[in-house]
């Protein structure tokens, strides 16, 4: 994990010598061995943000071109941390405005080396992140609202707010607070994608993006009405439906009294009454775009009574 040159060790070696007291570091020099030394000790980042890890990085020297382990302490305003003797800290155990040092101690397998401590590194301001970021509807059709919905953490507490880029097909449309976007003017196929930042009172944090939704295709709609009907010989209905992206409607019998038709093209519904028939028939008839948009219209009808000859 070292690399010696000209008697310079650089690196960082992450190592407990499980040590008691300093009288393991403090011996004196084996014969034809002379100790190790700091050349230096910092710690990055700096400033210090609550996102990853704090580490020591640490800079030896051997005259004898020994491998060097160092064993660290670390100290928050002042005060050791119990239990970190690594080159990493954890960044929970810290709030923003600690105080932040390291010492160091080198060892080459037979003889500690004089301790040195960096400098103080200040627990700064901790930007706030994105978590997670989607939109919804996940199938949004023309004229629809969609929401960014997200999930976000300041780990300082601090109030967050969030500046939303909204795209369509990889243009910009919106851009500020609001967390919505209305679809209207929009067409099946366009794609919907929204880009957000999230700020606190120091800065900004981390830009994150929604996966993208595409507009999806409007069913038909039925533009005639069907009341409950009672009728005597032919039953005759037209039905009429219109789509909104002008796509070709097929109509349909989903469930129907027997002899009942319906013209595809034309919705012209017919039903000649056999004089045996008698009760309550529902009607369902289905209308269909060919890009499998579908909506349905029900209705009864009551044959009237025949009058006996």
């Amino acid at each position: 994990m070292y690399r010696i040159l000209g008697g310079l060790t650089i690196g960082v070696l992450l190592l407990d010598l499980g040590c008691t007291s300093e009288e393991r570091y403090a011996g004196s020099t084996a014969a034809g061995n002379d100790p190790p030394s700091m050349h230096s000790i910092t710690i990055v980042p700096n400033p210090i943000i609550r996102h990853g890890i704090v580490t020591a990085v640490a800079e030896t020297q051997d005259p004898n071109q020994d491998e060097v382990a160092v064993r660290f302490r670390w100290f928050v305003n002042g005060a050791e941390a119990s239990g970190e003797s690594s080159a990493t800290l954890s960044p929970m155990r810290l709030k923003r405005g600690d105080r932040v040092s390291v010492e160091a101690t080198p060892h080459d397998g037979k003889v500690a080396g004089s301790s040195l401590r960096s400098s103080e590194v200040l627990v700064g301001n901790t930007p706030p992140i994105i978590q997670t970021v989607a939109l919804e509807p996940q199938e949004p059709k023309v004229g629809e609202i969609i929401h960014a919905e997200l999930e976000g953490a300041d780990l300082d507490g601090d109030a967050v707010k969030y500046n939303y880029t909204w795209r369509r097909n990889d243009q910009v449309v919106v851009t500020g607070e609001q967390n919505v976007l209305d679809s209207a003017g929009f067409s099946r196929g366009d794609t919907v994608s929204v880009w957000v930042t999230p700020h606190d009172q120091g800065g900004e944090g981390k830009e994150a993006r929604s996966p993208s939704v595409t507009i999806s295709n409007r069913p038909p709609k039925f533009t005639s009405l069907a009341s409950p009907v009672v009728a005597e010989g032919e039953f005759q209905y037209q039905v009429s439906a219109n789509d909104p992206e002008n796509d070709p409607v097929t109509f349909s019998l989903d469930s129907a009294p027997p002899g009942m038709t319906i013209n595809e093209k034309t919705g012209q519904l017919r039903w000649s009454i056999p004089p045996s028939a008698q009760g309550v028939f529902r009607v369902k008839v289905m209308a269909r775009d060919d890009h499998q948009g579908w909506a349905f219209q029900e209705f009864d009808i009551s044959p009237k009574a025949q009058a006996k000859s």
